[in-house]
């Protein structure tokens, strides 16, 4: 192709012509029908203008760049599936994978393929490739879905411990098991049983700069538990403490880390991070912050909930904190919870413990006493011993209440028999026997 002259260069009203027209085309009727934003100064048309225009390049070459590569890849496939080829086979399957995104297919021959297939096509002319049955399981969007790699079906857990099967050092492959497996339920790779607990220290072992692997080792620990990673036993502080120093990069998991790492602390107790000090307060405060860039208003996590909810179990009676320029007491910590989450058992639960006799807190429009935050609770929890103990001394003689609509009534009584029955360390009046 020739060098282009000025006598064939298009003028800057004809180009920008070309543009509008071509933005016109990619517009949804849905956002031409959307008034604009109000724009204060020439100069910001100017540069939202010239925005546009460099993310539609963008877009049209990266649409180029992958097209290119599936044709060239496709080309590839057209070979013979002898002997020789098998290799450059398998390598374009490959590649053609990693270039569809998640819910994306792209057509061989007369089927189409999406990008899990195109990894199953590789992995059945090399099954002995741990790191592709990794990635595969990886790949995959949900624990029920299943990929067929030459005659057998197989789900994310049986493409990871497919993978561990041909490479037990891969510490990845050993975070991605724990976090399948459940509380109580155990796996089997090459001879030995591994609990979720277990696939986490086995990660670690191997390597120990995994932040994420030392969050799910902390969830998996209880109180006063420890876990063994190397020659070293770590408690569930310490877990976190580890994955927070690792990586502090703003997302829901460290979020939540420093949430569950504020819930470890007593009163008077500190973690460390880095080089810094942190109390229960300031974990929770760091958690909430966090998760608030991630979900945007109306609040409807659980986890925002339980961040809300920690940070109001560490006040004390007429002490205040402070998030994002507000101050909030105790009581206001929990509401905050419950208005972002109604569900929140632990919440209505202290949120009940915080309120006195005649006091009542607002949520969503409705006022609620202690009572009724113990009857919410045990609503959502019937196993709830604390608040059927709390509710038993909350009511008085005669008093009873139901839970829900219609349901058993409960005495003073009763609540404490539920209490007992369910936590027979809770001390409940030694009158009991003789009330009616």
């Amino acid at each position: 192709m020739g060098k282009k002259t000025p006598g064939n260069k298009k003028s800057k009203a004809a180009e920008d012509a070309e543009f509008d027209a071509l933005l016109q085309q990619l517009t949804t009727k849905s956002e031409r029908e959307t008034p604009p934003e109000p724009v204060v100064t020439k100069a910001e048309v100017k540069k939202n203008r010239e925005n546009r225009r460099l993310d539609l390049v963008r877009a049209r070459k990266q649409d180029c760049y992958f097209e290119t590569l599936r044709l060239k890849y496709k080309e590839t496939l057209k070979l013979s599936p002898t002997e020789p080829h098998r290799a450059v086979r398998a390598e374009a399957w490959y590649n053609l994978g990693d270039t569809l995104s998640d819910r994306e297919t792209t057509q061989v021959g007369n089927e189409h393929y999406t990008k899990q297939q195109c990894y199953a096509q590789t992995l059945t002319l090399f099954p002995k490739d741990a790191k592709l049955w990794y990635k595969l399981g990886y790949s995959m969007d949900s624990f029920a879905e299943k990929v067929q790699v030459g005659t057998q079906s197989y789900t994310k857990r049986q493409c990871w411990l497919e993978a561990l099967t041909l490479n037990p050092k891969m510490a990845e492959a050993w975070t991605s098991l724990g976090a399948e497996i459940d509380w109580g339920e155990t796996e089997q790779v090459g001879t030995r049983i591994y609990t979720r607990l277990q696939c986490f220290e086995e990660a670690l072992t191997l390597n120990p700069k995994m932040a994420e692997a030392w969050y799910n080792l902390g969830n998996s620990l209880g109180f006063g538990k420890s876990a063994q990673v190397g020659t070293q036993s770590y408690t569930q502080r310490q877990c976190y403490e580890e994955a927070l120093t690792l990586n502090q990069d703003p997302n829901p998991t460290i979020a939540a880390t420093w949430s569950n790492l504020g819930a470890t602390l007593g009163v008077g107790e500190t973690a460390r991070v880095g080089n810094q000090s942190y109390t229960t307060e300031q974990c929770c405060n760091k958690a909430l912050i966090l998760m608030k860039n991630f979900i945007k208003p109306p609040y409807t996590n659980s986890k925002v909930a339980a961040m809300w909810c920690n940070l109001g179990k560490v006040l004390g009676v007429g002490e205040t904190t402070q998030v994002d320029n507000q101050f909030y007491t105790k009581q206001q910590c929990y509401v905050q919870a419950l208005t972002v989450h109604h569900r929140h058992t632990d919440a209505w639960y202290n949120l009940g413990t915080s309120l006195g006799v005649g006091e009542t807190a607002q949520i969503d429009s409705q006022s609620y006493t202690n009572v009724q935050c113990y009857v919410q609770a045990l609503t959502l929890n019937p196993k709830y011993a604390e608040a059927w103990y709390n509710l038993g001394w909350t009511l008085s003689l005669g008093e009873w209440v139901s839970l829900g609509s219609g349901g058993q009534p409960y005495t003073q009584r009763q609540c404490f028999l539920q209490a007992q029955a369910l936590d027979p360390k809770l001390v409940c009046p030694s009158s009991l026997s003789t009330w009616d």
